[in-house]
């Protein structure tokens, strides 16, 4: 009984070790994402839950305001604007877009990363180890990634020769996976096969262009103007028979093949400590960028039927998430 009671206490002693740690100010805590709500809820969660178990209780001692922009990229810088402006403790960039919108805007403000592929390539970090500036948090080791991925379309679909890629220019670590897609390619006797989507009104033409000469698969980078209007990208998979892969679980859900990416979840409860860490005073400067140690296989057995494609079962048996 007593350690029962100990226990139901604890939140309580968090909340006021950490008022008394701000002066009874209540921390502001912004997030600037591309994303939806219906599809960041769960990682949402976990990173609220993260928060509660290190004294931080919406409503008591902290606040959030979060900024979507609806699938709208162009919006970024907008709502960077209005974020940096009314000065919060501390903002989540959601993606290496968010991250760059925010730091045209601020060099002060600690801003941590949610998604970022590239953190050196980007310029948000001097290094791993020593981030040097205002940016840190979860990163992804996007090269590993890339040809991991690959190799997994080819253990879906042995054969697969060419490989149509829906990329963004505009987006760092997208540019970044693209050349070493292309570069990767031959190692798995694949041709990379990039077209360019900056904007929604641009997915239409790119997938009329690539149904000329349609490929053997279809790769998606999880950017948000792609994953945010995946729907005809879907559709055209479909009645091109094409198996696509992507890297982020909740394209698999809305009906592509294949995902693998780091742990979004993992990425979230990371977040969570690195927002409580500077809350209590730590510098962005001083915290380094952790790499992703889990990642997450997420395959789509309906699609695949669809496809009238068999998924061997060893890689069933590696996944994360079967979806039927």
């Amino acid at each position: 009984m007593p350690n029962r009671f100990a226990a139901a206490l604890l939140p309580v002693f968090l909340v006021f070790s950490c008022i008394r740690e701000t002066g009874a100010q209540v921390a502001r805590l912004a997030v600037l994402t591309p994303y939806s709500q219906e599809s960041e809820a769960q990682g949402w969660g976990v990173f609220v839950d993260g928060l509660k178990q290190r004294g931080w209780i919406e409503g008591s001692n902290i606040s959030f305001d979060i900024r979507r922009t609806g699938g709208r990229p162009e919006l970024l810088r907008q709502l960077a604007v209005e974020l940096v402006a009314s000065r919060p403790d501390v903002i989540i960039g959601v993606t290496s877009q968010a991250v760059q919108a925010l730091r045209e805007h601020t060099n002060s403000i600690p801003i941590l990363m949610r998604g970022a592929g590239d953190p050196i390539g980007s310029g948000f970090v001097a290094s791993l180890a020593r981030p040097g500036g205002n940016i840190t948090g979860p990163s992804s080791q996007l090269g590993d990634l890339v040809e991991k991925s690959l190799q997994l379309l080819g253990e879906v679909q042995p054969g697969i020769a060419r490989v149509g890629v829906l990329w963004t220019p505009e987006n760092a670590p997208s540019r970044l996976a693209k050349d070493v897609a292309v570069a990767a390619g031959p190692k798995f006797r694949m041709s990379i096969e990039p077209t360019p989507v900056n904007t929604p009104e641009e997915i239409a033409p790119a997938l009329a262009s690539i149904a000329h000469d349609p490929p053997d698969a279809l790769v998606v980078h999880s950017t948000p103007v792609l994953l945010s209007n995946d729907q005809p990208i879907i559709a055209f998979a479909a009645a091109h028979r094409l198996p696509t892969l992507t890297a982020n679980g909740a394209g698999v859900r809305d009906g592509l093949l294949l995902s693998y990416a780091p742990d979004i979840l993992e990425q979230w409860r990371l977040d969570a400590d690195y927002a409580d860490r500077i809350l209590k005073g730590a510098k962005p400067a001083d915290l380094p960028v952790q790499q992703p140690t889990t990642f997450e296989l997420v395959i789509n057995l309906n699609t695949a039927k669809a496809l009238g494609l068999t998924v061997p079962q060893s890689i069933l048996a590696r996944a994360d998430e079967v979806i039927e």
